[in-house]
Order: C-alpha cells, then sequence, then structure tokens
C-alpha cells in the first residue's frame, strides 16, 4: 500500500476507538518513523511502505489505539520551540503552559540575571524554556519523581543547559527540607497539581491510565499545592519577588485568596485562548 492509503485506514481505526483529530494524528506517527516533515510526508503520499516501516506504523497505531498518548509513542513533544524528550510516568508538558513561560520572559530583563525556581518540574520543559528564552536565567527545578528528573536531567544535557540548570528531588509539601537557598529566587514557578479527585476520576483514558497521578492530583478541592507554594514561597523569595502559577478552570479566585492571605499582592491573572483564567502571578511585598 501506499503512504496515503496506510494512513487513510490508520485514520479508520484510530477513529473507531475514539481518537480525536485521528487522521494529524496517524501523519504525525508515520512521519516521525520515516523521520521526515509532515508536509515531506504529504507530498509523497503515493510512494509505498517497506515491510519494516509499515510494521513499525501498525505497531504505533496499535498502541495510540489502546490510548496511550502519542507523545510517549514517539518519545518527544515540542514546548516553547523546543524538542524534549518525554517517557511514560512523566508528565506531558501541555501547550497552555507556554503561556506561563511567556509571561515570565516578558516581565523579565533579558540583560540581567533571573534566579528561578521551578516546582514540579516534570520532564523541565518550563526551566528549559527559561534558559533557552533568558540567556542569563538560572535555576533549580523540583521534583518529586526521580524518574521526572532523569527525563529532565537528558534535556537539560541534550540542549546545553546543564550548567544553567541544578536538579533537585523534592517534595512540594516539604520543601523546608529540601536543599534550596533561602531568599534566593526572583521567580517561583510551577505548573502543579491542580485536578480536583472528583474530577480526576472522569479524565481522558490518556492521561488517567498512562500520566503519573502525582502530577495530576490536586486533592479533594485541587488547592493543595498551591497552599504549599503560599505557605513555603516567602523563605525562599527575594524581597519583592514573583511567584507565577498555572490554574485550573474555576481556580482563579480560591488561589489568588490564598496568596493574599499569605501576604502576598493580589497580584494578576492571564486568561488563555479559551478564555479561562490559565495564569495567576504575584509578589512578595
Amino acid at each position: 500500500m501506499t503512504r496515503t492509503e496506510h494512513l487513510e485506514r490508520a485514520a479508520a481505526w484510530l477513529s473507531f476507538n475514539g481518537i480525536e483529530a485521528p487522521r494529524r494524528e496517524v501523519e504525525e506517527l508515520l512521519a516521525w518513523i520515516l523521520g521526515v516533515s509532515r508536509l515531506t510526508l504529504l507530498a509523497h503520499g503515493e510512494e509505498p511502505l517497506t515491510s519494516a516501516q509499515g510494521a513499525r506504523f501498525w505497531e504505533a497505531v496499535d498502541r495510540r489505539a489502546h490510548r496511550e498518548p502519542l507523545q510517549y509513542i514517539t518519545g518527544e513533544v515540542s514546548f516553547c520551540g523546543l524538542r524534549l524528550a518525554v517517557t511514560p510516568g512523566v508528565f506531558i508538558p501541555r501547550p497552555e503552559t507556554e503561556l506561563l513561560v511567556e509571561a515570565i520572559v516578558d516581565q523579565s530583563d533579558p540583560q540581567a540575571t533571573l534566579h528561578f525556581l521551578d516546582l514540579g518540574t516534570g520532564s523541565g520543559a518550563i526551566a528549559l524554556a527559561l534558559c533557552h528564552r533568558l540567556p542569563r536565567a538560572v535555576g533549580v527545578a523540583v521534583d518529586v519523581s526521580r524518574e521526572a528528573l532523569a527525563v529532565a536531567a537528558q534535556n537539560a544535557i541534550q540542549l546545553d543547559f546543564a550548567e544553567r540548570l541544578r536538579l533537585l528531588f523534592g517534595d512540594l509539601r516539604a520543601l523546608e527540607a529540601t536543599a534550596l537557598p533561602l531568599s534566593s529566587f526572583d521567580v517561583i514557578v510551577s505548573n502543579p497539581p491542580y485536578v480536583p479527585q472528583e474530577e480526576y476520576v472522569r479524565l481522558a483514558p490518556e492521561v488517567a491510565r498512562w500520566e503519573p497521578r502525582t502530577a495530576l492530583d490536586g486533592g479533594v478541592d485541587g488547592l493543595w499545592a498551591y497552599r504549599a507554594i503560599a505557605r513555603q514561597a516567602p523563605l525562599f523569595l527575594k524581597p519583592d519577588g514573583r511567584v507565577a502559577v498555572e490554574l485550573g478552570a474555576g481556580e482563579a479566585e480560591p488561589v489568588q485568596a490564598l496568596f493574599v492571605q499569605a501576604g502576598f499582592t493580589s497580584g494578576t491573572l492571564i486568561a488563555d485562548f479559551a478564555g479561562i483564567q490559565r495564569l495567576y502571578i504575584t509578589r512578595r511585598p
């Protein structure tokens, strides 16, 4: 069969199995297997696949049909223009989190040294994007998953940012026990677990079955991580330092209230492209 015929049959199979945008996904899978861009793939749709290529393609399609995330199959994800490795058991960074990076960059002087602390770094996406966008940014990235830290280290080495990023194992609930320097950071940034438990059980299979629960489950009300950050951030921020966090839908007001009660300014809320209040940025007076 030609490439196009393989794609048509594979898209139909993924559609039958409930995958949204199946044609785009099978194109990405086949382009990855062939080592070409989607544009090149589609421009040569009449070419046949070898038996080895076909076998690899259909193995990948079958994995996707069983709701394994596309990023785990290909082993990579695009974030802020960077290609990052990602493996099963490590949270897959989302496009909306790029807004968090953009907001910090927009409020930072690119010529000044920015000391940042990334809480719950996962694959290192936010930390590495800040290093990429701000030439003098240096940071510490913390995660409770050693598997995630290993992937973040791999990404830091691959992108040549290892000397600007220190990776630490630590629990967000007890940052005081982590070897973090006090009163040292200009920015604390986090995309914390914020899915309320009652919503977690309704997540898509790609998320609930495959991604780490520790990166998603925000407790009964979805707010435990924000409470931990608001309580501990003053220990590690410089005076007038900032906290920038991603928010779940409907969490803007309660999160803002938590930080104000902890002595922070009322801060700024920023909406995503869907109009959801997605980011909260506040300062320590």
